[in-house]
């Protein structure tokens, strides 16, 4: 990345330790596009010591961790009621570390190998410390599947669109609904049981994802599959789909 991209690298994608591991995944499981670019653009500003800095101010890190998912989960006007009921004092001193001016660009680069390891980096971010776990994502990715109306088939995999069922090595799963990505996105909703799974095809590129609920309201789902552009938090600046994907991190 530094090498291409002629620019600093916030994370490199070596080996980490446990707490920087957690942070690097957490922005891609969040559900929420708000609380994904804070906790990016936190990090880049304060780095470890600012995490340790609230670990400690608040007793720990579970309850540490907590607090700064709920902080950076709203507007800074918002958050200061929280550092005040956290006891976090002065709040209008720790509402300026939690929201900094970061007046470099930040951007996210996703690419087909976290499509491939989602499985490990969705677990660490969803990391409860206080449980020592977290959960793991149910996703695979498959590439070369041909359509002939509302047949999908690959290598290992088939789905029956109309009747909204998918199959992986000849196991059927009910699908809860099919997203079809490409020049007319379309949205196929079937109404299957909660165990359901979701279906996204990449027409252009013939690549197929499957994945089971709540992977598909994940950041990395939302931006690398579904591209829903969030354009107060994220832009998409490049991509070569389903290669990679740069976007812009905006300062909410």
């Amino acid at each position: 990345m530094v090498y291409w991209a002629r620019r600093a690298t916030i994370n490199d994608g070596s080996l980490h330790g446990g707490l920087l591991t957690v942070i690097n995944a957490v922005p891609l499981a969040a559900d929420d596009p708000r609380l994904a670019a804070n906790f990016i653009h936190f990090y880049v500003a304060r780095g470890l010591a600012g995490f340790e800095k609230v670990f400690a101010a608040s007793g720990g890190a579970d309850r540490g961790m907590a607090l700064i998912r709920a902080v950076l989960g709203h507007a800074p006007e918002q958050a200061r009621e929280i550092l005040s009921d956290a006891g976090l004092s002065p709040p209008a001193d720790w509402q300026a570390f939690f929201f900094p001016d970061n007046p470099r660009p930040v951007y996210l680069y996703l690419d087909m190998r976290l499509a491939r390891t989602a499985y490990w980096w969705h677990w660490f971010g969803t990391w409860d410390v206080a449980r020592s776990d977290g959960r793991h994502a149910v996703y695979r990715m498959f590439a070369n599947c041909r359509r002939q109306g509302d047949l999908l088939e690959g290598n290992g995999f088939s789905a029956d669109l109309a009747k909204g069922r998918a199959t992986v090595n000849d196991k059927t799963y009910p699908l809860q609904e099919t997203h079809l990505q490409g020049e007319a996105p379309r949205r196929i909703a079937y109404g299957a049981t909660s165990e359901g799974l979701v279906l996204v095809y990449h027409v252009p590129s013939k690549t197929a994802g499957l994945m089971q609920p709540p992977f598909d309201q994940s950041l990395f789902s939302r931006l690398f599959l579904l591209k829903q552009t969030h354009p107060g938090f994220f832009s998409l600046q490049s991509e070569r789909f389903p290669y990679y994907q740069v976007w812009r991190v905006h300062q909410p």
